[in-house]
């Protein structure tokens, strides 16, 4: 877990923005930068995985999930639903039918759907923690700020963008590399010393 009033803390120190009198971006702005940051994250590196499982019916023909941000795997009795879609069909192949947070099969037919999906309630509140690993702090801070650079507030700004991308690029490498470690099933590195 990684707590919101560090990485708040941290962009204010790289913003030069801690001058509490006369502050360029508030915490609103910070924490919605942030949360997208976060929200890109979960999704790049499929983090923050949720199962849920309904029988549909005429009465309840959806699943809700709330805070969706994407879908992993779908099953309809055990089988894989392959096709998603956003549209009702009345004919066709069997696809999960996507309405939001509401998640159904389309041509509807009672059954039980099983759905592994990523998701991430944003978050509004700087006592708040982000449910990230810790080792993802630095993608999560440069990654904000690379998106609160975008506010046209400096010239320098587009070299600063590109500049924190990149900082964004290998911490997300790191984060990469950390994670696979975490869930390796591999025993023995593939690396050879010379």
């Amino acid at each position: 877990m990684i707590a919101i009033s560090d990485i708040l803390l941290r962009l204010r120190s790289r913003l030069k923005d801690a001058n509490y009198l006369d502050l360029r971006f508030s915490d609103g702005e910070l924490i919605d930068n942030i949360n997208m940051a976060a929200s890109s994250l979960i999704l790049e590196f499929k983090l923050n995985r949720a199962q849920k499982l309904k029988t549909l019916t005429q009465e309840s023909p959806f699943l809700k999930v709330p805070h969706l941000l994407g879908i992993l795997e779908a099953k309809f009795n055990n089988a894989p639903l392959r096709e998603r879609t956003c549209e009702h069909r009345n004919t066709g192949p069997l696809a999960l039918y996507v309405q939001g947070d509401n998640l159904s099969v389309t041509p509807f037919k009672e059954g039980h759907l099983g759905v592994a999906y990523s998701f991430f309630e944003p978050l509004s509140n700087f006592d708040e923690s982000l449910p990230l690993p810790t080792m993802a702090s630095d993608a999560l801070l440069y990654g904000a700020l690379a998106l609160i650079l975008e506010v046209p507030t400096e010239e320098q700004n587009p070299q600063k963008i590109g500049f924190y991308r990149n900082l964004a690029h290998q911490a997300k490498n790191q984060l990469a590399l950390y994670l696979n470690r975490l869930y390796s099933t591999q025993v023995a590195s593939k690396v050879i010393r010379i």
